[in-house]
């Protein structure tokens, strides 16, 4: 039996109630779940972060601000977000950060400024490869800069910071600017950075033994810093060299 059937009005009238009823209540309206591009993990470790940056960007300081979790108990999913009351008509706005990445007012999707979705993708990225390093998502880690990011890279080679400094001049890096995981144009010249590094220990075998692990000969080391060095020349080879438009489908898998 329909709805229609039971209340007995024609379709269109019960689109029309319905979406009275979804502008009475918003939070009744269904969210269009898509496939999720982080863990729980992740993103109660960055949703701090871009609740604050949104509601910066709302400028909403004549309003109420209240923390809000939404429940849905049938798919057993929570998103987090922030609810905002008008002092004056107490008018109600619902914000909610979906595990896609992605803004959500009154149930559907908001269209943020790029600032926004940048932020949100360099956060999502940044925890992302915090988590195949096997790092805390701390804000210090969510936030490192290019020359601690360039030493995840190379760990077990040490080198003096002034040196790591002028390589990543070399490859166009700033080593105390953010790194941003996001871009494929950061993340290319970190890989020719440690490439680079790579190199000039292969070219110089008298200073192997000094990077070598203790359980490891010389010649071991040398087999290990080839495949690396393979390795990085082909992720190198296989990633665009420029940024494209900023969008919710972020660069994981480079």
């Amino acid at each position: 039996m329909s709805i229609e059937s039971v209340i007995n009005l024609p379709k269109q009238s019960i689109s029309v109630l319905k979406e009275r009823i979804f502008n009475k209540f918003p939070l009744l309206r269904p969210i269009e779940k898509k496939r999720p591009l982080m863990t729980t993990l992740q993103y109660e470790a960055i949703f701090p972060f871009v609740a604050h940056d949104l509601y910066q960007w709302l400028n909403a300081n004549e309003y109420t601000h209240i923390l809000e979790h939404y429940e849905d108990e049938a798919n057993r999913f929570k998103l987090n977000g922030f609810f905002l009351l008008n002092k004056g008509t107490l008018e109600g706005h619902y914000f909610l950060f979906t595990y896609e990445g992605t803004w959500l007012y009154n149930n559907e999707p908001l269209n943020t400024p790029t600032h926004i979705q940048e932020r949100i993708n360099q956060l999502v990225c940044g925890s992302y490869e915090c988590l195949i390093y096997k790092k805390s998502l701390i804000k210090e880690n969510l936030f490192m800069d290019n020359f601690e990011r360039l030493q995840m890279e190379i760990a077990g080679i040490e080198l003096p910071a002034n040196e790591l400094m002028i390589y990543l001049e070399e490859s166009g890096l700033d080593g105390n600017a953010v790194y941003n995981a996001s871009s494929k144009v950061a993340k290319r010249a970190i890989y020719e950075t440690a490439l680079s590094i790579l190199h000039s220990i292969a070219n110089q075998p008298h200073l192997m033994k000094n990077y070598k692990q203790d359980d490891m000969t010389v010649s071991d080391f040398a087999k290990y810093l080839q495949k690396r060095i393979d390795q990085l020349e082909l992720k190198i080879r296989q990633m665009p060299n420029t940024d494209s438009t900023p969008s919710n489908f972020f660069n994981l898998f480079q």
